[in-house]
């Protein structure tokens, strides 16, 4: 399983906006689908930060003067699940709160879905640049490529 950009435009039939739409079609002409190589995960990203700044424009060109945007709510106590599609792919929570204060939270990070994919990556490059005979320079440019492509966040994905 990938999660990320990559996977979202290889779902996509539009982006819903006009040259967020031009690029996707040109992505896949050009690459087909569903596009698998991992430095794809960039220029797809690029295709949804396109429509990001459509949008908002479509958005913002909207009177904001009216209408109400505070959403009430009354804490409960219990156990709630959730997903959400982040930019790196989703994003699963649970928590359970008691007495109006969340007692225990958990999440699912879109780096933990990457896992798997990121270290076959690792293992790929790998063997491409470390042999019997040594360590060929080009590892580390190689393996900070892949990371980068993954847009992993070691920080949430640890405990």
């Amino acid at each position: 399983m990938r999660a990320n950009s990559l996977a979202r435009i290889n779902l996509a039939n539009s982006m819903g906006t006009p040259k967020a739409d031009t690029f996707l079609k040109r992505f896949v002409e050009t690459f087909g689908r569903p596009a698998h190589a991992i430095m794809f995960f960039d220029l797809c990203r690029g295709i949804e930060l396109v429509y990001a700044l459509e949008k908002s424009r479509q958005m913002l060109e909207k009177d904001l003067e009216h209408g109400e945007t505070e959403v009430g709510y009354t804490p409960r106590d219990g156990v709630g699940y959730g997903l959400v599609e982040a930019p790196r792919g989703p994003l699963i929570h649970h928590y359970q709160v008691e007495d109006g204060l969340i007692k225990n939270a958990n999440f699912i990070i879109p780096t933990v879905h990457n896992m798997l994919a990121i270290r076959r990556a690792l293992m790929v490059v790998a063997k491409r640049y470390v042999s019997a005979e040594g360590i060929n320079s080009e590892l580390e440019r190689a393996v900070g490529r892949v990371v980068r492509a993954f847009d992993p966040c070691i920080a949430c994905a640890t405990k």
